[in-house]
């Protein structure tokens, strides 16, 4: 970590302070970080705030705590342990999208993965993750609608086209049919004639049966009733 001058909590002036209350024995790398306190009776005796040994389990489980309460910061709701200044130090880095490789060079991990199970989705994360949901359920739901309206619009369409292509083929068998009679001379009394139009082109059949799948009929009925010259 770096010096902070000028503030309160720099962490370079704190730790030279705490160094200096240690004994000089007890600077070396291998020694433990937390020492026991050294209760002086008298002061300015310049003995040392510490002595030559580790603190207690019991009192250093209670450590974290104890700097909550002294630094102001409420415990009701936390779940506060030695390990937790560790959890924060590595959620604060993985936030603010360090690299895995840089952030265990600091906390010591030998294993990328242990970095990844500090990492937690932060409220903006959340929000950005929840917009995105929300304008794709949005977008389908318009290209759904937009597809059932396409496929309306065909089924108009061939309707449409169906009904024009059974109105032609009407029209031309009934031409057909009255052409038949076009200058014939008929003699006797009352005729039923019955013609079945239905038309015979293989090609125009299966083009009006792709569209409907049944047969259509067309029946003409004439009745001629002529008195002799």
């Amino acid at each position: 970590m770096y010096a902070v001058p000028g503030s309160d909590k720099d962490p370079v002036a704190a730790y030279e302070f705490y160094a200096e209350k240690r004994p000089v024995e007890m600077n070396e790398d291998d020694a433990p970080f937390y020492l026991a306190i050294n209760n002086c009776s008298k002061q300015g005796t310049g003995k040392p705030w510490f002595k030559k040994n580790a603190v207690g389990v019991n009192k250093l489980n209670g450590l974290m705590k104890t700097m909550a309460e002294k630094a102001g910061i409420s415990t009701t709701q936390l779940n506060l342990a030695n390990h937790s200044g560790r959890k924060t130090m590595m959620q604060t880095l993985t936030k603010k999208n360090i690299p895995p490789t840089d952030i265990i060079q600091l906390s010591g991990h030998k294993n990328l993965q242990s970095v990844n199970n500090y990492a937690i989705m932060s409220e903006k994360q959340q929000i950005e993750m929840s917009r995105t949901l929300c304008g794709l359920t949005t977008r389908t739901v318009s290209k759904e609608s937009s597809s059932c309206n396409v496929v309306d619009n065909q089924q108009n369409n061939s309707l449409t086209t169906f009904n024009s292509a059974t109105s032609s083929v009407d029209s031309r068998h009934g031409q057909q049919a009255l052409s038949l009679f076009s200058g014939a001379v008929i003699h006797g009394g009352q005729f039923s004639i019955k013609i079945n139009s239905l038309n015979q082109s293989p090609t125009l059949s299966q083009a009006v049966e792709s569209l409907t799948a049944l047969k259509r009929y067309k029946r003409i009925k004439v009745l001629s009733d002529s008195d002799s010259d």
